[in-house]
């Protein structure tokens, strides 16, 4: 059976990639691509979540298809920094809320912990409009107390989990909007909205 597609999806998220590609390549960042390359994955995350049957579901298979090779992909990364450091500056990095050793860690952490709280907000939260509600609080939550110092340090949770409830509320608008960008047939609607998911936040 044939695979449903989305072209306004797929090409929101191509244009999303093409942005993060130019950035590690030619480091060029400007407002117009800043405010939406990355929120726009979780908000396409929102429009394609489905509740799990229960948290064990959950944990397990976003950890097999994140964790698992998050930890693959970082062993040569770790491997690297035992040669060049000592072992305890290597474990204070792995514990370090601020840095990682692989890139890209921040956005695998972060996929796996958007799940695991929404898992628990759809759980006890029934509403549609309290689920909302919910991801917006946690979001300006997890922005503004990165945004404190106490001695000179931002208030970061270790693992990006910060960065995750900041993350969440773009989910929630995704899950909002679900129904009418799926529900959007027509090509050239398909393609206005593709503009539309774009350039918001630009």
């Amino acid at each position: 059976m044939e695979a449903l597609r989305f072209n306004n999806i797929d090409i929101a998220r191509g244009l999303a990639m093409l942005v993060i590609i130019e950035w590690h390549t030619l480091g060029f960042h400007c407002s117009y691509t800043d405010g939406w390359a990355m929120p726009i994955f979780f908000f396409i995350m929102g429009i394609f979540y489905k509740q799990p049957v229960c948290l064990r579901d959950v944990v397990l298979k976003k950890a097999k298809g994140l964790l698992i090779p998050l930890l693959a992909f970082s062993f040569p990364a770790l491997i690297i920094a035992l040669v060049s450091k000592s072992l305890t500056s290597v474990v204070k990095q792995i514990l370090n809320p601020y840095v990682n050793l692989h890139g890209v860690a921040w956005f695998l952490l972060c996929t796996f912990w958007c799940y695991i709280i929404s898992y628990l907000v759809h759980k006890y939260i029934k509403s549609e409009l309290l689920v909302l509600i919910t991801f917006i609080l946690i979001s300006v939550i997890g922005y503004y107390t990165g945004q404190m110092h106490i001695l000179s340090h931002r208030v970061v949770l270790p693992f990006y989990f910060s960065t995750a409830m900041t993350a969440i509320g773009f989910l929630g608008i995704g899950e909002i909007c679900k129904k009418y960008i799926l529900s959007i047939q027509d090509y050239k609607f398909k393609y206005l909205s593709a503009s539309l998911l774009a350039y918001w936040g630009g």
